[in-house]
C-alpha cells in the first residue's frame, strides 16, 4: 500500500513538473520572456545540461608506428616495437598478440610512457600483431583514447 502511494505521488509530480514544461513553452511573443514584476519569469531547466570542455573533448591523435615495418621478418628472436611520440598524449596502450583480433595477448601495457619496447623470446614461424593508442588522463573519459595504430611482423622457421 505504501509503495503504490510512493508511487502516485510520484506519478503526480512528474506530471506536474511537465505540465508546467509544455505551459512555458506554448506562451509566445514578447510576453513570454518579459521580466514580471519580482523578477525574471523565464525558469531554469528541471535537468540542466553541463556545457562541454572542449581542451578536454578532443582526442589525441592516433601515434605512427615506425619499426619494424609491416610485414617485416625478425630472424634473431627479438624486436624493438618503435612510433612517435605524440603531442597531448599523457601515454599509450600497447597490445601484442598472436592473432589479428586480438584475442590472444603477448603484451598487454595500459598506462606506458616510453615510445619503444622491446620484446624477447619470439617463437619462430609465428605472425606477431601489435597496435599502439595514445591516451590521455586529463581528457573526458570519451575522449581520453586514440584509435589504434596497427601492424604486424612474421618470424621465420628455425633453419
Amino acid at each position: 500500500m505504501k509503495i503504490m502511494a510512493v508511487s502516485l505521488s510520484l506519478l503526480m509530480f512528474c506530471g506536474l513538473a511537465l505540465a508546467e514544461h509544455e505551459e512555458a513553452h506554448h506562451e509566445t511573443g514578447a510576453a513570454a520572456h518579459a521580466p514580471e514584476a519580482g523578477g525574471q519569469h523565464h525558469k531554469a531547466p528541471l535537468f540542466p545540461q553541463p556545457t562541454a570542455n572542449k581542451d578536454k573533448a578532443t582526442r589525441p591523435p592516433a601515434p605512427q608506428l615506425t619499426e619494424p615495418s609491416f610485414m617485416s621478418k625478425i630472424s634473431n628472436g627479438q624486436v624493438t616495437l618503435k612510433w612517435s611520440a605524440v603531442e597531448r598524449s599523457t601515454h599509450y596502450h600497447l597490445q601484442v598478440a598472436t592473432d589479428p583480433n586480438f584475442k590472444w595477448l603477448a603484451v598487454n601495457e595500459n598506462l606506458y610512457t616510453g615510445t619503444s619496447y622491446d620484446l624477447k623470446n619470439l617463437e619462430a614461424d609465428k605472425h606477431y600483431y601489435w597496435r599502439v593508442a595514445a591516451q590521455n588522463s586529463a581528457n573526458d573519459a570519451g575522449y581520453a583514447t586514440s584509435a589504434f595504430a596497427k601492424s604486424m611482423f612474421e618470424t621465420p622457421e628455425k633453419q
